[in-house]
């Protein structure tokens, strides 16, 4: 059952009732966005607007079997950041996404994008995104999570993530990103693995505007926002409830 909340005081009995995803019960009180593509594009919860602003490409949405439920794959929908997301003070994104290639080895590793959300002042101007970036040779290319000040001209802050890897993913397997903020870094970690930080090279000032969901490349499914920053044993502990609970 799909429902859009505009506020998030609501019996963790009920949000467990409303998905299968154990994040859902062990982080009732500090979602603040959630999306489950079971059929539908819009938020299952949301303490901002929980509707697609626009679609960034004309690709048709498709529904495919995900972790829990269905999962999106084809179109970048954007959403609101305001009240959903507001990196100047911590938090996380929760995403789990699988790959759709053929793996066929060619002169460089295909890149992808799972998230990037757009944030604006006057003073400051900064994009956070993950996934994996191009041009990385074949068996070394490297996951990326990176803060991109577009006024300084150059890419900053970027983490690599466990070079060497993604290659050898199948079409079809899931896998958790999660990326988190605050206290002047950010850090990134898949599948429950020890997460990579970096620092940043300017505080992050400037509130969110907006923020999009690429499932162009990867299908994306369950992708929650939460107003806390998760430990690694917080993150170990949410990806083994998430195997336990989807038995893959």
């Amino acid at each position: 059952m799909k429902k859009l909340l505009a506020s998030l005081i609501v019996p963790a009995a009920l949000i467990a009732a409303a998905a299968e995803n154990p994040i859902y019960k062990m982080y009732s009180d500090e979602i603040t966005f959630s999306v489950s593509f079971n059929d539908t594009m819009e938020a299952d919860m949301a303490n901002g607007n929980g509707e697609v602003k626009r679609l960034t490409t004309k690709t048709p949405a498709t529904y495919k079997p995900g972790m829990f439920g269905k999962a999106l794959f084809g179109p970048v929908p954007m959403y609101d950041a305001v009240g959903n997301i507001d990196t100047r003070v911590p938090g996380s994104i929760v995403a789990w996404a699988a790959p759709t290639w053929k793996q066929t080895q060619t002169e460089k590793e295909p890149s992808f994008s799972i998230f990037g959300v757009h944030c604006y002042s006057k003073e400051q101007l900064y994009d956070l995104i993950f996934g994996k970036m191009p041009n990385q040779p074949w068996k070394k290319g490297h996951l990326n999570a990176y803060v991109q000040y577009p006024r300084l001209k150059k890419v900053t802050s970027c983490i690599i993530w466990n070079r060497g890897m993604v290659y050898q993913w199948p079409a079809g397997e899931w896998h958790m990103f999660v990326v988190t903020w605050g206290n002047g870094t950010i850090s990134y970690s898949v599948d429950g693995k020890k997460s990579s930080v970096s620092e940043l090279l300017e505080v992050l000032k400037a509130p969110p505007q907006w923020f999009t969901i690429r499932a162009n490349s990867f299908m994306i499914d369950e992708l929650t926002i939460l107003n806390k920053r998760l430990t690694d044993d917080e993150i170990v502990k949410l990806y083994q409830e998430c195997l336990k609970t989807a038995k893959k």
